[in-house]
C-alpha cells in the first residue's frame, strides 16, 4: 500500500484539519452550552438538554477521531478512509446543528429565531475556520448547515429573514 507521506499535501493537509479540529474543541460545546441554555425560555427543557447532549456527542466523536488519527502512522488508503469518516463525522454535526432551526423554531418569538440564525451562523464560521482544507468534510459539515440556514430563512415570509439566507449562501459560496 501506498503511505500517505507519498503524497505528502494529502497528509500534511489532514494533520492540520486534525489538530485544528483538537485546537478549536472548546469553542463548540461552549456555542451549544450558549444556544441550549437560551432555548430554555422557549423550548422544554428535556428537549433543549437533549438537542445539547446530540451537540457534545457530536463533538466529541469529532476531538476522539482528531486524538485516534496521531495513535499511529497511516497509509494512504488509511488518509483516504479518514477522509470518509471525518466527512461523515462532519455531516452528523451539520445535522444536528441545523435542527435547532426547525425543532425550536416555531416556539420562539422574532429575536430568538434571528439569535437562532446567528448561533449557526457563527457555527458555521467556526466550521469554515476549521475545516477549510478539505472540500469533502467542509461541505459536509458546512454545507448542510448553510441549507439548513437558508431553508429556514425561505420558509419565513419577512424580507430580512430572505437576506439572512441570501447572506449565509453567498458566503458559502465565497469560502468555497
Amino acid at each position: 500500500a501506498e503511505k500517505e507521506s507519498d503524497i505528502p499535501w494529502l497528509s500534511e493537509l489532514l494533520v492540520l484539519f486534525l489538530r485544528n479540529q483538537i485546537r478549536v474543541a472548546p469553542a463548540m460545546p461552549i456555542l451549544a452550552v450558549l444556544l441550549a441554555i437560551t432555548t430554555l425560555q422557549w423550548v422544554p427543557a428535556l428537549v433543549s438538554m437533549t438537542w445539547l447532549a446530540a451537540a457534545l456527542a457530536c463533538q466529541g466523536i469529532q476531538v476522539y477521531l482528531g486524538q485516534w488519527y496521531f495513535r499511529k502512522e497511516r497509509t494512504l488508503d488509511d488518509a483516504r478512509d479518514w477522509i470518509g469518516m471525518l466527512s461523515a463525522s462532519e455531516l452528523m454535526t451539520g445535522v444536528c446543528w441545523s435542527l435547532p432551526l426547525f425543532v425550536f423554531w416555531p416556539n420562539a418569538g422574532s429575536m430568538q429565531q434571528i439569535y437562532m440564525l446567528a448561533s449557526v451562523m457563527a457555527v458555521i464560521a467556526v466550521r469554515l475556520l476549521i475545516v477549510n482544507s478539505f472540500m469533502p468534510v467542509l461541505i459536509a459539515g458546512t454545507g448542510v448547515l448553510t441549507v439548513g440556514v437558508a431553508l429556514r430563512c425561505v420558509f419565513e415570509s419577512d424580507p430580512i429573514y430572505l437576506a439572512l439566507g441570501g447572506t449565509i449562501v453567498a458566503l458559502e459560496a465565497f469560502f468555497l
